[in-house]
């Protein structure tokens, strides 16, 4: 079991470095500028739950067959699609991944179809809830990891419903529920450490170009003060002097 849990593992991680790189691209691109300035086009939306639902469809097809189960990260799209952008683009990307896994048929279909259709819709709640921001890192895990029990636990009560012994269950779960619940989290918080990343660095770039305007904007004024002819000072409330021309300089000048 070891063996089998640490090649789920193993692939999963593979998996999730796909993600990495999507988040890294995705979070340089104009269109999550967009987002950020809350200024996304219809056109935007729809593109972008395009691209996380074939996000989502990736990770279902790459997935690991485990007993009549498939081990995958199909709910991280969804779901870090409505974290990060809202509930209109979490849900479109959700219902692509659900009709996907409908297409593919099989045992329990429907209950795991779902999945990514309610990670999608309670990601764009949580972003919606939050005034439009994306929430920290281990608030992100904290909600993945508690959908993806959730939506495991609902797996694990049709199996139930159909039959299923507590010795199978408990293997489904061991094998393929926990692991999909570790993997899909971390993939998660990075992705949202990664947009949070980009956050700050477009506060910092902005606090910098505040910063150069002031200092330009002073320079303008100076040069400006210095061409008057006649003395210009100004006084703080202790009457010390703050600000004086070259006028007052050569005036006081021995």
């Amino acid at each position: 079991m070891a063996v089998t849990l640490f090649g789920e593992f193993l692939l999963l991680f593979q998996m999730a470095c796909v993600v990495f790189l999507f988040a890294y691209l995705f979070s340089k691109s104009r269109f999550y500028t967009q987002i950020l300035e809350h200024r996304a086009t219809p056109v935007t939306q729809v593109f972008l739950s395009i691209v996380f639902g074939l996000l989502s469809i990736y990770g279902m097809s790459t997935g690991i067959s485990f007993y009549t189960a498939n081990v995958n990260i199909r709910d991280f799209a969804p779901l870090a699609a409505g974290l990060a952008c809202g509930p209109y683009i979490g849900f479109g990307a959700g219902l692509i991944g659900f009709l996907y896994r409908l297409s593919l048929g099989g045992t329990s279909v429907y209950a795991v179809a779902i999945g990514p259709l309610v990670a999608g819709v309670i990601g764009g709640l949580v972003y919606y809830y939050r005034d439009r921001s994306l929430v920290p890192v281990p608030v992100a895990i904290i909600i993945t990891a508690s959908v993806e029990s959730v939506i495991s636990l609902f797996a694990v009560i049709i199996r139930i419903l159909a039959g299923d012994s507590a010795a199978d269950i408990m293997t489904v779960v061991i094998n393929v529920a926990l692991p999909m619940i570790i993997m899909t989290s971390i993939a998660v918080g990075v992705f949202c450490f990664i947009l949070h990343n980009q956050i700050r660095e477009r506060q910092v770039q902005a606090e910098k170009q505040q910063l150069e305007l002031e200092v330009e904007s002073k320079r303008n004024l100076s040069t400006i003060i210095n061409t008057i002819s006649y003395p210009v000072y100004v006084l703080d409330s202790d009457h010390r002097f703050t600000l004086v021309n070259d006028s007052l300089c050569r005036l006081r000048r021995p």
